[in-house]
């Protein structure tokens, strides 16, 4: 279960930086560039915070915590996108907030780190 924990950390905090960075330097009139900023920032200091225990030691609960913030930044996202002409990034929303949720739940509960 570990295995699969570090493989869905990993792959969540690779699409969560990636959707970061295109947050951060993509500029549409119907969003608020300073809010988007803010978004990015928060999304790309939560993708960290899933794979920086790997990296140094730090408190075992920054994962989970990371884990469940992003789960409500992706309910967030969801109600954004009904109201937008975006519904295709709708079904992401609901998959990357599945990801997240299980990793918050599994690495308090299941196999803490």
């Amino acid at each position: 279960m570990n295995i699969v924990l570090w493989i869905l950390q990993m792959t969540l905090a690779t699409k969560i930086i990636a959707t970061a960075f295109s947050h951060a330097f993509k500029y549409s009139g119907m969003y608020n560039r300073p809010l988007m900023i803010i978004v990015s920032v928060l999304l790309f200091i939560c993708a960290v915070g899933l794979v920086v225990r790997a990296a140094i030691e730090v408190p075992q609960w920054v994962t989970p915590l990371a884990a469940a913030i992003l789960a409500v930044m992706m309910i967030v996202a969801f109600i954004f996108h009904l109201n937008c002409p975006e519904h295709p990034f709708i079904i992401a929303d609901i998959i990357l907030f599945v990801m997240s949720l299980f990793i918050a739940f599994g690495r308090r509960f299941i196999v803490p780190l």
